[in-house]
This record gives structure tokens, sequence and C-alpha cells, in this order.
């Protein structure tokens, strides 16, 4: 209101200093139609000039507190708002810090207006998956807002929405299974599954666990099915470095009975009737081979009355001497502490011969005559002196020396008699093996002979041209049933039982074959040849 007032006197004040203009201007003229005076026109000018300044002082005052009230109403004036920019959050999250900013007149500019873009923060479960602008994506980050909106300028309110998804849990392709087999056991992580970003063996396993022998035994390797992979966590991966895993695999830790420290005794021992001189305690350390546990073998002293009968290694002898001992051991491990027994036995003595009366006759004894055995010889002696008879009763030993010495000289006879000359069969060289013989096979050679025949006591033709190839038809039905012929004869044993079909039926089938297509041929050369006779 206050602004329109001043406008309109403005107007006013001008247009009265124009008019005043005006009628001076007019006076002046007046004056000098009139001639008067340069004293009047001097004084009239003066007037005039006055009058001019007077008005435009007055004007300029009331312009210079129209603009001061002006300016005084425009710093206390609000500024005027274009239009809003709104960040909000969607479900299942939220957004923290400054979530409107307000376009003023100085600028509409997107960049000018948001001075920072608040924080997405998703609920438990949740993911920021993006600013959108409606149905819109704009970017995830701020600076990809702040790009998307530097194409133009806002001209009015905007609603940016944070939006969030659902995490979704790593899908598993495949997983890989670390196991022990018996007598050990694994420390660590034993299952490791393959997620959608690798497949890659040294990107799933990262760590291989650790193998733990039980008692008594050590471990031996890693087996993927029966391949050994490796001992060694560097060799498994290794191995699988050359491939990705496609699909669920197991490796195996294996274990195998430890082989024992080199902490073994080997004692020697005697059973009695004997003893030992010099060492028979050797300890060891540093290795399990017999021969450099031992040093020195002790020496076996008998008893009287007995004898030294050899070295025993589990109830088996092993020599009588000490290289004896030392060749059968000399490789042999001792895997627990060992005992070789020293064994003796009595000396056998031989028996004084029974002496009957004299008035009986003896037989010393001799190869054919052996002496009697000791329970004989306890007998009681009254019934051998008393009759006269019982030497011969001691001796029916003899008969059957005698007996199994011709029986083993009849054997060399017997033997003689079984390796008498015979006459052997002719073997068929091509059938051994064969216990028949193919009908098939002969019904064959049959026919490509009987083909061969009729080719060749076939009628002959006149022309040159068709005499040739009735010639080379004739010749190669020959030389295939010479074939036929003689493998006939090097496969079949016809002194065998009869077969309907052997090995060598294919072959026949392909010579009678041959010998059917070579017959075919002649036969139309010579009907062809006999057309044309008739056409002449």
């Amino acid at each position: 209101m206050k602004k329109t007032t001043f406008a309109f006197y403005r107007k006013t004040m001008l247009t009265m200093i124009s008019l005043g203009l005006l009628l001076n201007c007019s006076a002046l003229t007046f004056a000098e139609e009139n001639s008067n005076t340069d004293e009047n026109q001097q004084v009239q000018e003066e007037i005039l000039v006055e009058q001019t300044e007077v008005l435009t002082e007055e004007v300029a005052v009331e312009l210079q507190k129209e603009e001061t009230v002006e300016q005084s109403n425009k710093s206390i004036q609000t500024p005027k708002v274009h239009f809003s920019i709104y960040f909000v959050a969607e479900a299942n999250g939220e957004v923290t810090g400054q979530t409107k900013f307000d376009s003023l007149v100085s600028s509409d500019l997107f960049s000018n207006i948001v001075t920072a873009i608040p924080t997405p923060v998703a609920n438990e479960g949740y993911e920021f998956s993006g600013w959108y602008w409606g149905n819109s994506y704009i970017g995830s980050t701020s600076s990809e807002v702040y790009s998307y909106f530097k194409r133009g300028a806002a001209l009015s309110d905007l609603t940016i929405t944070a939006k969030f998804k659902q995490v979704e849990t790593p899908k598993v392709h495949f997983s890989i299974y670390f196991v022990a087999e018996t007598n050990g056991e694994l420390t660590g992580q034993t299952k490791f599954d393959s997620l959608v970003s690798s497949d890659l063996f040294s990107n799933i396993v990262t760590a291989i666990p650790t193998p733990v022998a039980n008692e008594g035994y050590e471990f031996s390797g890693w087996y993927w099915g029966n391949s050994y992979i490796g001992s060694t966590s560097s060799e498994v991966y290794s191995y699988f470095k050359r491939g990705a895993a496609l699909s669920d695999l197991t490796i195996t830790a294996k274990f195998k009975q430890a082989t024992p420290k080199f902490n073994v005794t080997v004692k020697f021992v005697t059973e009695g009737k004997g003893s030992l001189t010099g060492n028979v305690t050797f300890d060891s350390t540093t290795s399990d081979l017999f021969k450099d546990v031992v040093a020195t073998m002790p020496t076996p002293v008998a008893e009287e009355g007995n004898t030294f009968d050899g070295w025993y290694l589990n109830g088996s002898l092993i020599g009588t001497t000490s290289q004896e001992v030392y060749t059968t051991l000399e490789n042999t491990k001792l895997l627990e502490s060992t005992e070789i027994v020293a064994k003796f036995v009595e000396n056998t003595q031989a028996q004084d011969p029974i002496t009957p009366p004299t008035d009986t006759p003896t037989t010393p004894p001799t190869a054919e005559n052996p002496q009697p055995e000791q329970p004989v010889i306890n007998e009681p002696v009254e019934p051998v002196v008393n009759n006269p008879g019982q030497a011969q009763q001691i001796t029916p030993v003899a008969p059957e020396v005698q007996d199994e010495t011709i029986l083993d000289d009849a054997t060399p006879e017997v033997i003689n008699a079984n390796n008498l000359d015979t006459i052997e069969e002719e073997v068929t060289p091509l059938a051994l093996g064969h216990d028949s013989w193919s009908l098939i096979n002969l019904v064959l050679t049959l026919g490509i002979a009987a083909l061969a025949i009729m080719m060749v006591i076939g009628k002959k033709t006149t022309n040159d041209e068709t005499r040739k190839v009735n010639k080379n038809a004739k010749v190669i039905g020959c030389i295939t049933a010479v074939i036929s012929i003689i493998i006939f004869i090097l496969t079949q044993d016809m002194s065998n039982p009869m077969a309907l079909v052997d090995k060598w039926t294919i072959v026949m089938l392909i010579l009678g074959l041959v010998q059917v297509v070579t017959s075919f041929i002649n036969y139309k050369v010579k009907e062809n040849n006999e057309v044309e006779s008739v056409n002449c």
C-alpha cells in the first residue's frame, strides 16, 4: 500500500514540475514577442530557475525517504520458499541427519539446496539397497545422488526414498569335508562351504585341520578316495590348484602303525643242559637290524652227556653256528625285545647187543639185520634164553628191508613201462584248443569250390572285352576257392565232434561272399555278350 502511494505522489510532482516549466517557457515567449527589456527577461529566467530547483529538491527528498522505507521493509521480510526436498526411509530402516532442505529465491540447483545427504540405517536382517525418486533408482552413495540431479534444476517438491532389502543367506554351492580314518582324529575346522563368490579350493579352505594319531600309530597322508594327495598342507593346496572343485569333496586322513623306535634288546638264553659264555644281552638305541645290534654272539657250552643242537628263534631253527645265524637274520628288523634260545640235547649212545646163551646162535647187527629196539631189550630174559627160537623172532625185519629194496628196484621198471613209445596222432595246426569242427565252414568251402568250377567250365564269350573280364573273374574265383580249402584243412579237425560254427566261420563267410559277387559278375558279362550276339 505504501509503495503504491509513493508512486502516485511521484507522478503528481513530476506533472506539476512539467506544467511549471511550460508556463515559464510560455511567459518567456510572450515577453519576447512584446519586446520586453533585457532586464525583465533576466528576472524571469532567474525566477524560473529558482522554482525548478525547489521542485527538484522536494522530489529528491521524497524519493530518498521512500527508498529508505522500502529498504527497511526488505530487511525484515521473510524469504519466499520455492520448494522443498525431503529424504525419507521406507520400511525396515531409517535415515539419520537432516532430512528436509528448502529451495530459496537465490538458487534452485540441487547441489546448492542439499548440503549433505542423510545416512541410511538398515534394521537387523536388512541392508540398504539405494536411493529412489519414485520408482527410479538414483544411486546408493551421496556422489551418485548429486550426480543424478546435476542434470537439471528442481522446479517442485522432491521426495527421495531410502529403500532396504532383506539380507540373503549366502548360497552354498558345495562343501569340502576333512575326515579321519580309524586310529586317529582331526583338530580344527573340518567343513568348508563354497559360497557364490568362489569355487577355488584355496579360497574355500582357509586352513587344513591337524591330524592327530592314536598311540602306536602315525599319520600316513591325505587321500581323496584312493588317490594320495600329500602329507602336508602345502601339498594338499598344490594338488587342488589344478582346477576348481564342482561338487562335494571328502578328504581323508589315514594312519598307519608307527615304526617302533630303535630301543630293542636281544638276549641269548638256554633251556638247560648247557650254558653260554660271553655277552648274552645286547641293547640298541641307534638301529633295529640284528647285525647292528648283536656285535658278537656268545659261545654255547654243553654239559657232560649233551650236545649243542642249534640256535632257535620263536621255535624255529635259525642256525647252528654264528655265521649261519648272521646270514639268516642279516636283514631282519627287530620290532621288540627278542630272545634267541640255545638248545642242547642228550648224546645218543649205541646199545650193547644182547649176548644170548652159548647154545643159542647169535647174529651180529648188520644193515640187513638191525639191532632190536630198546623195548625188546627190556623184556624178561628167561623166555629168550630158554627158547632157542627166540633169535629167529628178533630178526623178522630183514625180509621187510628186502621187500622195500625190491620195491625200490622195481620202481624204475614200472616208470619205464609207462614211458613206452606211443604213436601220436597228427594235430591240425590251427585247430589247437578247439575240440570240434564247423559244419558251416565245410558247406561254405564246398560251395566256394563249386562256384569256381562252374566259372571255369562255363561257356566262353566271343567279345574280346568281355572275354578279358570273364578271365579275371575265373582267376579270382579259383584263388578264393583255393584259399577257402587251405583254411578249412588247417583249421578243421574232422576227427573231433561236429559243431555248427567256430571262430573261422566269419572268414569263410567273407570268402563265400567274394565268390558269389565274382560269379554274379561273370554271369552278367556272359548274359550281355549273348544278347549282343543275338542282336548282331
